[in-house]
């Protein structure tokens, strides 16, 4: 038999009728299955966009794109080669530590967040963004440069009058949220 959901059907009705089990353990047994599956492909598919924004990182390289991919009205230089791009990145233990893209290019570095959905991404987000910068420029001490492909957003800030302007808009792309 090669119908995995008959062959699923199957093995609970077979619980319940033939062997005389609980429903409600059946039931618990499955959902329990099911929520692992659905983590699984979760992350996985949040891997594939990972990759997915790796692969724009290095096929655009030395490349001036348009600003309406990164929901600015200016042109995006890209840089002339990354050094590397790594995925998943840890810089310590514990929550918030895991950058999903680590890319660097001289002295500036790229972080990106990967988020697979369609709705715009919550305030949560974009300051785990900026925390995980902050991490960054304090241990490797060098320009910064943020990048969320997902919600198609650049933040540079690598001087102080480029922070002030690039978090006011960060700001503001939260309140339309």
């Amino acid at each position: 038999m090669n119908d995995p959901i008959l062959q699923n059907f199957l093995k609970a009705w077979g619980k319940i009728e033939v062997e005389r089990q609980k429903r409600s353990r059946v039931e618990e047994e499955l959902f329990s299955k099911y929520e692992s599956l659905h983590r699984k492909i979760s992350d996985y598919r949040g891997y594939l966009a990972e990759v997915f924004m790796i692969q724009v990182l290095w096929n655009n390289q030395k490349k001036v794109l348009d600003g309406k991919y990164f929901n600015v009205p200016e042109k995006i230089q890209m840089p002339t080669r990354f050094i590397y791009i790594e995925q998943r990145r840890r810089f310590g233990s514990g929550t918030g530590q895991e950058i999903d893209i680590y890319a660097t290019a001289g002295r500036n570095v790229w972080v990106a967040e990967s988020k697979w959905r369609k709705k715009p991404v919550g305030e949560d987000v974009v300051n785990n963004l900026i925390q995980q910068g902050n991490i960054v420029k304090e241990k490797k001490g060098e320009d910064l440069v943020l990048l969320q492909l997902g919600q198609r957003l650049v933040a540079d800030f690598s001087t102080k009058q480029k922070y002030e302007k690039n978090f006011l808009r960060l700001v503001q792309s939260i309140q339309q949220i």
